[in-house]
């Protein structure tokens, strides 16, 4: 019988890389590194002693899938990136021209691990890759398209997931944002009347409690208490002037509450929440503290892209951006190349409306910018094709691209997979609207502005009716309604009868 190999851990640099809890670490901290990427460095670190092949690494990494050297030579790109290292001026990873690569850092064992502990890690190492696939971005099955993605909205997440409490919206008063609550270790949470939203855990030394205040003249000092029944969570109202209600309905006595479901305290809606464990991210976040971020969320899983969005920001990194019509793709494709620091334009290509003549010319203006390809994957195949040699002979490029479609249905397609392939280090994925209810507050005064959004207010029930509506047609279809209501009301003051009937249920 083979001897298994013990997880190899090594400390190099800044850097700790650790087999049996598949991490990269720099300065004790996990790097948000796509499971491919990081396969390529502990294959090349365990075999630190030698020039590991081309063939060698596509045979071992890729086992079973017909991949280019493309493929690995991005892995590899990707992998000095998180490695902060250099082709040019190799410390960790050396490009041995005509023969592979070689990890030519000076490392050291940190400490040797037992065959039992093999065996407890291999396990805990799969059902860390089995939780890196579960989260907003679609998966890619390797067996099925050669990639090496660095998937952002996954990057950094660990198997468990944390309980939160989200503050969705103040009707009185929007523009004071969401807010996410961790409720990990908590067993009581108490909501009640201050001066501003504040929370305190362990308030008066009382561990696994939480006090939750939020300002309003809607609410009582000691308005209402969610309570961890066993797995569940309750809601009790404490005797408040105004009740607590769930769902547009007054709660009477202890109701049991479900993930997603909408409470109202005095005017501001709350709902609760599981959600990804995210590597070196807190998991608590007021939104106040961050009016000006990418993607304006309190979700963990967003916030984590937004985190892998800045640090690629000012890269040449290409970015694959897919989601439904209306998620904010190309808007996120702007604000990315608004704060990347290239000196040369961002030039918008949209699929609809190109010719090769058409092609040639924006390729050329896109020199020292970015090109942002729109809907590209209602791009002609001919064009895909046209565009990726373009792309070849004007390198300085770097490409943006939103596609309604997943970048494996695209693949699939086979059309032009060299283009596709710019696209191997960096993809994310937006989620709709109705699936980020704790932004809804947020996106509310995004969408109107933050000056037009200072005079808005809604009642309660037009509130809820916001909270509750799916929202197909996503953050168009919230800016329209909202505009409209304001139009309807003739004032800032926006209630249930101004929104339109579909919101109302009036089909």
């Amino acid at each position: 019988m083979s001897q298994i190999p013990s997880p190899l851990l090594l400390r190099f640099g800044e850097f700790e890389l650790d087999e049996g809890t598949f991490e990269l670490r720099r300065g004790g901290a996990a790097l948000a590194v796509q499971p491919k990427v990081l396969d390529l460095i502990v294959y090349l670190a365990r075999h630190r002693d030698r020039v590991v092949t081309k063939d060698e690494l596509l045979r071992e990494l890729w086992s079973g899938v017909a991949v280019s050297e493309a493929s690995l030579s991005q892995a590899v790109s990707a992998a000095r990136r998180a490695l902060g290292d250099s082709s040019t001026e190799p410390a960790v990873l050396r490009t041995v021209r005509g023969k592979g690569f070689r990890f030519v850092a000076a490392a050291e064992p940190v400490a040797s691990i037992s065959l039992t502990e093999t065996l407890l890690d291999t396990e805990r190492q799969t059902q860390a890759r089995a939780a890196l696939g579960s989260l907003f971005s679609i998966p890619v099955p390797e067996s099925e398209v050669p990639s090496t993605d660095v998937d952002s909205s996954r990057g950094g997440a660990m198997n468990a997931t944390l309980p939160h409490l989200f503050v969705i919206l103040r009707a009185d008063a929007p523009r004071d944002l969401g807010a996410a609550v961790s409720l990990v270790g908590v067993r009581a949470v108490h909501i009640g009347r201050g001066t501003e939203r504040r929370v305190t855990h362990a308030p008066d030394g009382k561990a696994g409690q939480v006090l939750l205040t939020l300002p309003g003249d809607a609410l009582s000092r000691r308005h209402a208490r969610l309570v961890l029944d066993g797995e569940r969570w309750t809601v009790e109202d404490l005797g408040s002037s105004n009740g607590t209600w769930l769902d547009g309905k007054r709660v009477q006595g202890r109701q049991a509450l479900a993930m997603g479901d909408v409470l109202e305290v005095g005017h501001t809606l709350l709902t609760l929440g599981t959600h990804q464990r995210i590597t070196g991210l807190d998991p608590e976040v007021d939104a106040r503290a961050e009016p000006a971020s990418l993607l304006g969320s309190v979700l963990p899983e967003l916030r984590a892209l937004e985190r892998d969005l800045l640090r690629v920001a000012g890269s040449a990194q290409d970015v694959w951006i897919e989601g439904e019509a209306g998620v904010g793709k190309s808007a996120l494709a702007r604000e990315l190349h608004g704060i990347s620091g290239r000196p040369g334009p961002l030039v918008v290509l949209r699929a609809t409306d190109t010719d090769v003549v058409e092609l040639e010319r924006e390729v050329a203006r896109a020199r020292g910018g970015a090109l942002l390809l729109e809907t590209v994957d209602e791009l002609l195949p001919e064009h895909r094709a046209r565009l990726a040699a373009l792309l070849l002979v004007v390198p300085e490029v770097r490409v943006l691209a939103t596609s309604r479609a997943s970048y494996a249905h695209c693949y699939a397609a086979q059309g032009a997979p060299e283009l596709l392939q710019r696209f191997g280090g960096f993809r994310c994925s937006l989620p709709p609207l109705r699936h980020r209810l704790a932004d809804l507050g947020t996106l509310l005064v995004r969408v109107l502005g933050r000056q037009s959004a200072g005079d808005v207010t809604l009642d309660a029930a037009a509130a809820l009716a916001l909270a509750r509506h799916t929202w197909p047609g996503n953050l168009p279809e919230l800016e329209a309604c909202v505009r409209a209501a304001r139009e309807l009301a003739g004032a800032p003051r926006l209630e249930l009868s101004h929104l339109p009937p579909a919101l109302r249920g009036l089909g």
